[in-house]
């Protein structure tokens, strides 16, 4: 569902890369997993918690300026394992 590239650096190791939106968009998937309203939780399919948080990116990109979300995000190495 989600596409990710990856790319062999200059280390030989492989890492994914991901612009700042599709980070974001990721993080406020996830976060909509622990939602609640009142005492129940907000239980959303992947599908529709995707949606909503690309919907957010898209805001903040018409209404925000943030030409920063195009860039590519700061990623950590994977682990060795």
């Amino acid at each position: 569902m989600h596409d990710f590239i990856l790319r062999l650096d200059d280390y030989q190791t492989y890492r994914t890369t991901m612009t700042r939106a599709e980070l974001m968009r990721h993080a406020l998937s996830q976060a909509l997993r622990r939602v609640h309203v009142g005492p129940k939780k907000l239980k959303l399919d992947e599908e529709t918690r995707w949606q909503i948080a690309g919907e957010a990116v898209e805001e903040l990109r018409r209404y925000g300026g943030w030409k920063e979300l195009d860039e590519e995000a700061p990623m950590r190495p994977l682990a060795k394992g």
